[in-house]
Protein backbone atom coordinates (compact mmCIF):
# COMPACT_ATOMS: atom_id res chain seq x y z
CA UNK A 1 0.00 0.00 0.00
CA UNK A 2 2.81 2.41 0.92
CA UNK A 3 4.59 1.66 -2.36
CA UNK A 4 1.39 2.40 -4.31
CA UNK A 5 1.02 5.75 -2.54
CA UNK A 6 4.66 6.63 -3.29
CA UNK A 7 4.19 5.74 -6.96
CA UNK A 8 1.06 7.88 -7.19
CA UNK A 9 2.88 10.83 -5.60
CA UNK A 10 5.79 10.45 -8.02
CA UNK A 11 3.39 10.33 -10.98
CA UNK A 12 1.58 13.43 -9.67
CA UNK A 13 4.85 15.38 -9.25
CA UNK A 14 6.11 14.28 -12.66
CA UNK A 15 2.80 15.27 -14.25
CA UNK A 16 2.96 18.76 -12.70
CA UNK A 17 6.57 19.22 -13.81
CA UNK A 18 5.71 18.16 -17.36
CA UNK A 19 2.82 20.65 -17.42
CA UNK A 20 5.16 23.49 -16.43
CA UNK A 21 7.76 22.48 -19.00
CA UNK A 22 5.33 21.74 -21.84
CA UNK A 23 3.21 24.90 -21.80
CA UNK A 24 3.72 28.62 -21.59
CA UNK A 25 3.53 29.64 -17.95
CA UNK A 26 2.33 32.98 -16.71
CA UNK A 27 2.05 34.22 -13.18
CA UNK A 28 2.17 36.97 -10.58
CA UNK A 29 4.26 36.82 -7.41
CA UNK A 30 3.77 39.40 -4.67
CA UNK A 31 6.60 40.29 -2.28
CA UNK A 32 6.99 42.58 0.71
CA UNK A 33 10.26 44.50 1.06
CA UNK A 34 11.45 45.40 4.56
CA UNK A 35 14.61 46.84 6.08
CA UNK A 36 16.30 45.53 9.23
CA UNK A 37 15.49 48.49 11.45
CA UNK A 38 17.18 47.07 14.56
CA UNK A 39 20.50 46.54 12.78
CA UNK A 40 20.40 49.94 11.05
CA UNK A 41 19.53 51.75 14.29
CA UNK A 42 22.34 49.93 16.07
CA UNK A 43 24.88 51.02 13.44
CA UNK A 44 23.86 54.68 13.37
CA UNK A 45 23.82 54.94 17.17
CA UNK A 46 27.34 53.51 17.34
CA UNK A 47 28.59 55.89 14.63
CA UNK A 48 30.97 58.43 16.21
CA UNK A 49 31.53 60.55 13.08
CA UNK A 50 27.98 61.54 12.13
CA UNK A 51 26.81 64.80 13.81
CA UNK A 52 24.13 64.25 16.47
CA UNK A 53 21.54 66.38 14.69
CA UNK A 54 21.93 64.38 11.48
CA UNK A 55 21.88 61.11 13.45
CA UNK A 56 18.55 62.11 14.99
CA UNK A 57 17.10 62.74 11.52
CA UNK A 58 18.37 59.37 10.25
CA UNK A 59 17.04 57.54 13.32
CA UNK A 60 13.62 59.12 12.79
CA UNK A 61 13.66 58.12 9.10
CA UNK A 62 14.62 54.52 9.94
CA UNK A 63 11.97 54.21 12.65
CA UNK A 64 9.18 55.56 10.44
CA UNK A 65 10.05 53.59 7.29
CA UNK A 66 7.30 51.33 5.98
CA UNK A 67 7.37 48.05 4.08
CA UNK A 68 6.79 48.18 0.31
CA UNK A 69 4.93 45.74 -1.93
CA UNK A 70 6.57 44.52 -5.16
CA UNK A 71 5.33 42.28 -7.95
CA UNK A 72 7.09 39.91 -10.33
CA UNK A 73 4.91 39.23 -13.37
CA UNK A 74 6.00 36.72 -15.99
CA UNK A 75 4.67 35.25 -19.21
CA UNK A 76 6.41 32.92 -21.63
CA UNK A 77 10.07 34.08 -21.64
CA UNK A 78 9.61 37.62 -20.26
CA UNK A 79 9.23 39.15 -16.81
CA UNK A 80 8.87 42.53 -15.10
CA UNK A 81 9.71 43.31 -11.46
CA UNK A 82 8.29 46.55 -10.06
CA UNK A 83 6.49 48.31 -7.22
CA UNK A 84 2.95 49.60 -7.42
CA UNK A 85 3.21 51.64 -4.23
CA UNK A 86 1.82 55.16 -4.23
CA UNK A 87 4.33 57.81 -3.20
CA UNK A 88 3.32 59.05 0.25
CA UNK A 89 3.30 62.74 1.07
CA UNK A 90 3.05 64.39 4.45
CA UNK A 91 1.72 67.96 4.63
CA UNK A 92 3.02 68.74 1.16
CA UNK A 93 6.44 67.20 1.82
CA UNK A 94 7.54 63.77 0.67
CA UNK A 95 7.83 61.28 3.47
CA UNK A 96 11.29 59.73 3.69
CA UNK A 97 10.98 55.97 3.45
CA UNK A 98 14.37 54.25 3.60
CA UNK A 99 12.80 51.01 2.42
CA UNK A 100 11.98 52.79 -0.83
CA UNK A 101 15.59 53.98 -1.17
CA UNK A 102 17.12 50.58 -0.35
CA UNK A 103 14.72 48.64 -2.59
CA UNK A 104 15.05 50.97 -5.60
CA UNK A 105 11.31 51.53 -5.72
CA UNK A 106 11.68 53.84 -8.74
CA UNK A 107 13.14 51.08 -10.94
CA UNK A 108 11.42 48.61 -13.26
CA UNK A 109 13.42 45.44 -14.03
CA UNK A 110 12.92 43.63 -17.33
CA UNK A 111 14.17 40.14 -18.27
CA UNK A 112 13.92 38.20 -21.53
CA UNK A 113 15.18 34.61 -21.25
CA UNK A 114 15.13 34.09 -25.01
CA UNK A 115 17.21 37.12 -26.02
CA UNK A 116 19.24 37.04 -22.75
CA UNK A 117 18.41 40.72 -22.18
CA UNK A 118 18.31 42.09 -18.63
CA UNK A 119 17.99 45.78 -17.86
CA UNK A 120 16.34 48.28 -15.53
CA UNK A 121 14.65 51.59 -16.15
CA UNK A 122 14.57 54.37 -13.57
CA UNK A 123 11.49 56.60 -13.50
CA UNK A 124 13.74 59.68 -13.23
CA UNK A 125 15.62 58.68 -16.42
CA UNK A 126 12.89 56.82 -18.31
CA UNK A 127 14.60 57.27 -21.68
CA UNK A 128 17.53 55.07 -20.55
CA UNK A 129 17.74 51.28 -20.12
CA UNK A 130 20.62 50.21 -17.86
CA UNK A 131 22.03 46.78 -18.71
CA UNK A 132 22.32 44.23 -15.90
CA UNK A 133 25.26 41.83 -16.10
CA UNK A 134 24.52 38.22 -15.08
CA UNK A 135 25.58 37.12 -11.60
CA UNK A 136 27.65 34.06 -10.74
CA UNK A 137 25.81 32.06 -8.10
CA UNK A 138 27.01 29.55 -5.52
CA UNK A 139 24.30 26.89 -5.25
CA UNK A 140 24.10 25.41 -1.75
CA UNK A 141 22.48 22.24 -0.35
CA UNK A 142 20.51 24.09 2.32
CA UNK A 143 16.72 24.01 1.90
CA UNK A 144 13.65 25.48 3.58
CA UNK A 145 9.92 25.76 2.98
CA UNK A 146 8.48 29.05 1.75
CA UNK A 147 4.72 28.90 1.40
CA UNK A 148 3.94 25.56 -0.22
CA UNK A 149 7.29 25.44 -2.03
CA UNK A 150 10.55 23.74 -1.12
CA UNK A 151 13.34 26.22 -1.79
CA UNK A 152 17.11 25.96 -2.16
CA UNK A 153 19.70 28.51 -1.09
CA UNK A 154 22.11 30.38 -3.36
CA UNK A 155 24.55 33.23 -2.71
CA UNK A 156 26.44 35.78 -4.78
CA UNK A 157 28.24 39.08 -4.30
CA UNK A 158 27.17 42.42 -5.75
CA UNK A 159 29.98 44.93 -6.28
CA UNK A 160 29.18 48.60 -6.82
CA UNK A 161 31.05 51.89 -6.86
CA UNK A 162 30.66 54.19 -3.86
CA UNK A 163 32.23 57.49 -2.88
CA UNK A 164 34.91 55.65 -0.90
CA UNK A 165 35.55 53.06 -3.62
CA UNK A 166 34.10 49.65 -4.34
CA UNK A 167 31.35 48.30 -2.08
CA UNK A 168 30.61 44.57 -1.84
CA UNK A 169 27.26 43.25 -0.66
CA UNK A 170 26.37 39.64 0.02
CA UNK A 171 23.20 38.44 -1.70
CA UNK A 172 21.26 35.40 -0.45
CA UNK A 173 18.44 34.01 -2.58
CA UNK A 174 15.95 31.21 -2.00
CA UNK A 175 14.57 29.66 -5.20
CA UNK A 176 12.27 26.75 -6.02
CA UNK A 177 12.92 24.27 -8.81
CA UNK A 178 9.24 23.31 -8.61
CA UNK A 179 8.81 26.26 -10.99
CA UNK A 180 11.89 25.95 -13.24
CA UNK A 181 11.93 29.51 -14.57
CA UNK A 182 15.07 31.67 -14.22
CA UNK A 183 13.28 34.83 -13.12
CA UNK A 184 14.42 36.64 -9.98
CA UNK A 185 13.93 39.62 -7.72
CA UNK A 186 15.41 43.02 -8.54
CA UNK A 187 17.49 41.79 -11.46
CA UNK A 188 19.03 38.86 -9.57
CA UNK A 189 18.15 36.26 -12.19
CA UNK A 190 19.77 33.12 -13.54
CA UNK A 191 18.99 30.55 -10.85
CA UNK A 192 17.57 27.11 -11.81
CA UNK A 193 14.17 28.08 -10.43
CA UNK A 194 12.06 31.11 -9.64
CA UNK A 195 13.21 33.21 -6.64
CA UNK A 196 10.80 33.50 -3.71
CA UNK A 197 13.01 35.32 -1.20
CA UNK A 198 16.02 37.65 -1.39
CA UNK A 199 18.26 39.09 1.31
CA UNK A 200 20.66 41.94 0.43
CA UNK A 201 23.54 42.35 2.88
CA UNK A 202 21.22 41.57 5.84
CA UNK A 203 19.77 45.09 5.51
CA UNK A 204 17.02 44.62 2.92
CA UNK A 205 14.79 41.58 2.54
CA UNK A 206 12.11 40.64 0.02
CA UNK A 207 9.56 38.27 1.60
CA UNK A 208 7.28 36.00 -0.44
CA UNK A 209 3.57 36.81 0.06
CA UNK A 210 1.73 34.76 -2.56
CA UNK A 211 1.81 33.47 -6.14
CA UNK A 212 -0.86 33.09 -8.80
CA UNK A 213 0.07 30.70 -11.61
CA UNK A 214 -1.72 30.99 -14.95
CA UNK A 215 -4.31 33.45 -13.60
CA UNK A 216 -7.58 34.05 -15.43
CA UNK A 217 -6.76 37.70 -16.02
CA UNK A 218 -4.47 38.28 -19.00
CA UNK A 219 -0.85 39.15 -18.17
CA UNK A 220 0.76 41.62 -20.55
CA UNK A 221 4.51 42.24 -20.51
CA UNK A 222 5.44 45.57 -22.07
CA UNK A 223 9.15 45.85 -22.74
CA UNK A 224 10.42 49.27 -21.55
CA UNK A 225 11.76 51.49 -24.33
CA UNK A 226 14.84 53.68 -24.28
CA UNK A 227 18.54 53.90 -25.07
CA UNK A 228 20.52 50.95 -23.74
CA UNK A 229 23.75 51.60 -21.90
CA UNK A 230 26.06 49.95 -19.38
CA UNK A 231 26.03 50.89 -15.70
CA UNK A 232 29.43 52.58 -16.17
CA UNK A 233 28.05 54.73 -19.00
CA UNK A 234 24.97 55.61 -16.94
CA UNK A 235 27.04 56.59 -13.89
CA UNK A 236 29.15 58.89 -16.07
CA UNK A 237 26.01 60.44 -17.55
CA UNK A 238 24.67 60.96 -14.02
CA UNK A 239 27.92 62.64 -12.93
CA UNK A 240 27.82 64.96 -15.96
CA UNK A 241 24.20 65.84 -15.18
CA UNK A 242 24.97 66.64 -11.53
CA UNK A 243 28.03 68.72 -12.50
CA UNK A 244 25.92 70.78 -14.91
CA UNK A 245 23.38 71.50 -12.17
CA UNK A 246 26.17 72.89 -9.96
Amino acid sequence: MKNQIKQLLLIFLLFNTLIIHSQDVSGVITYKATIDKDEMLKKIRQDKETPEKLKATIIEAISSSDSITFKLIFKDKESLFFSEEKKMENEGEKKINLTSVQADENNIYYTNLETKEQFRQNSNFNDILINIDPYEWDLLDETKKIGHYTCKKATTVMVSEGRAGKISKKITAWYTTEIPLNFGIKGFNGLPGITLELNIDNNLKFHFINMKLNPEEEIEIKEPKGKKMSLTEFNQKLKDYLNRKH
